[in-house]
């Protein structure tokens, strides 16, 4: 599958699309539908390259504040690309590059945390 291919653990494969792909698993997972969430969370290595890109970063109190699937009564929406990285004053510095990795593995973090409550 595409979502596969896109969230291979590979050091060449672009940030952004790799985040994009997250982000879709992410949706895919929120949509409520349960032959979605069955594909995604049945495919042999989505789930299981999304746990190792979050497992990339720190997982530190910090980022999980920000995840909104940390509390069962939280929001059921992700927060990962709130920020002004993504509106008109985007560039291409090393703070950006840097923010596009906290990003997706905070995306990857949401959809780790949303697998297991989905699991229970």
């Amino acid at each position: 599958s595409y979502l596969a291919a896109f969230v291979k653990v590979d050091e060449g494969m672009d940030p952004t699309l790799r985040s994009l792909a997250i982000w879709t698993v992410l949706m895919l997972l929120e949509s409520g539908s349960s032959e979605l969430v069955n594909l995604v969370t049945w495919h042999p290595s989505i789930v299981k390259n999304i746990e190792k890109i979050a497992e990339m970063g720190a997982l530190d109190e910090e980022r999980a504040r920000h995840s909104a699937y940390v509390s069962a009564a939280g929001p059921r929406v992700s927060r990962a690309f709130e920020g002004e990285m993504y509106g008109d004053e985007a560039d291409n510095s090393d703070e950006a590059d840097d923010d596009i990795y906290n990003r997706m593995e905070s995306l990857a973090q949401d959809v780790v945390a949303l697998v297991h409550s989905l699991e229970q």
